[in-house]
């Protein structure tokens, strides 16, 4: 089927099944905390139970927090995701990028 001219494409029209592109502030924490339980020494199995804990428990609901944050103040754009990932960065103790 041709798709009609001068229509829209809609989001994930173009990627095929199990390319979904993840959040980068979160893989980016996932590589620093991985990174610092390995200069610890920790097995790589026990890594993976911890990034996996450490994403599920700090990093979701401070990104769930900060954009409800950013819906209450009506940001909009490129603003709404910059405040989202400084409040998170912030939240994570990590220094603001950019």
């Amino acid at each position: 089927m041709a798709k009609a001219e001068g229509k829209k494409k809609r989001g994930g029209e173009g990627r095929e099944k199990g390319e979904k592109k993840g959040n980068p502030l979160v893989a980016e924490v996932r590589t620093q905390y991985a990174k610092t339980l390995t200069d610890q020494g920790l097995p790589k199995e026990q890594v993976k139970e911890k990034v996996k804990a450490h994403i599920k428990e700090v990093v979701k609901p401070a990104l769930s927090a900060a954009k409800t944050t950013a819906a209450e103040r009506n940001l909009k754009g490129p603003a709404k995701r910059k405040f989202i990932q400084d409040e998170v960065r912030s939240k994570l103790g990590q220094p603001a990028q950019g």
